[in-house]
């Protein structure tokens, strides 16, 4: 990622909104990168008894499906 765009993030956090935190910016090109596949490997993911406990135990949660090439 462009070290300028987090910069110029940074500095319309603090300027415009008053953002101010000691907390590191994580871009998503950093995060989750020592998240592997393997134990999914072959196999269909269901994730959907996790989601169903998501939603139960917060009735507001909302998602976002989206799907395509």
């Amino acid at each position: 990622m462009n070290v300028g765009y987090i910069a110029m993030l940074s500095d319309y956090l603090s300027r415009e909104l008053n953002y101010e935190t000691d907390l590191t910016y994580e871009f998503s090109a950093r995060v989750g990168r020592d998240w592997t596949w393997d134990e999914f490997a072959n196999r269909y993911v269901n994730v959907s008894e996790d989601l169903r406990g998501a939603i139960t135990r917060n009735p507001r949660l909302r998602v976002l499906f989206l799907s395509g090439y």
